[in-house]
């Protein structure tokens, strides 16, 4: 798919990231060969937390957070919204791999047998073996 921007969306698009620091530019070139040359919605002063975060501010914290990862949702997205849906999908899939991992651990903790329950069983084991 091929886009085709006017001189003045071009010039626009340019001093839109203006605002945007040297951390965004390896990001803003992939998202410019990707046909998206405006720079995500928000401000600087958006907050990720916030109970409605700007695009800018979720792209943000995906650069501090997962920057190669990003690099690959941004080469396989035509705009910065889908980019934004991939980041939060995600982000939610993270999560719940951490709680599925925590349930887990907390299984194991409970389940695992003890140090006399462990000489019980390996005394068991033993008695089986010398009683065959």
């Amino acid at each position: 798919m091929t886009r085709t921007f006017s001189r003045d969306d071009f010039f626009r698009a340019k001093r839109e990231w203006e605002d945007f620091g040297s951390d965004w530019w390896p990001f803003k070139r992939l998202a410019a060969d990707r046909g998206f040359i405006f720079p995500p919605t928000g401000t600087k002063h958006d907050d990720r937390d916030a109970e409605s975060p700007s695009q800018r501010a979720i792209v943000w914290r995906a650069i501090e957070d997962q920057p190669t990862e990003l690099r690959r949702i941004i080469s396989r997205s035509w705009s910065w919204s889908q980019v934004v849906d991939q980041i939060i999908g995600l982000e939610t899939r993270l999560r719940m791999d951490a709680d599925d991992r925590a349930r887990d651990e907390e299984w194991d903790r409970e389940h695992r047998a003890d140090h006399r329950q462990s000489v019980m069983a390996l005394k068991a084991i033993i008695n089986r073996i010398s009683d065959s």
